[in-house]
């Protein structure tokens, strides 16, 4: 469906953004997975309401390193986030496996 189209882009945009960072700062990402949840109006149009994103990475990485990475993906980077209704809410978690 086009929200699960949106979903996906989001993910994909924030996962490139992400990556590049935690490169630049020289962390030795292995591997990355995201899980996205979203919730969406009950009342048309059912947009959404709130995202939330969960990236799951593998490697030696700073955590600080990690939560710079996705708010400069939100604030700055995310061409797809940063498209959508400002008034959507955004959480963001991680959790680093060595």
């Amino acid at each position: 469906s086009p929200p699960q189209a949106l979903g996906y882009a989001i993910m994909a945009c924030m996962a490139m953004d992400v990556v590049h960072v935690l490169e630049r700062a020289r962390n030795d990402l292995r591997t990355m997975s995201i899980k996205f949840i979203g919730k969406r109006a009950s009342e048309h149009p059912r947009r959404f309401i709130s995202v939330t994103l969960h990236f799951d990475l593998t490697g030696r990485i700073d955590a600080h390193v990690v939560d710079r990475a996705i708010e400069l993906s939100r604030v700055k980077y995310c061409s797809v986030w940063n498209s959508l209704n400002p008034d959507i809410a955004f959480t963001a978690t991680h959790r680093i496996h060595e």
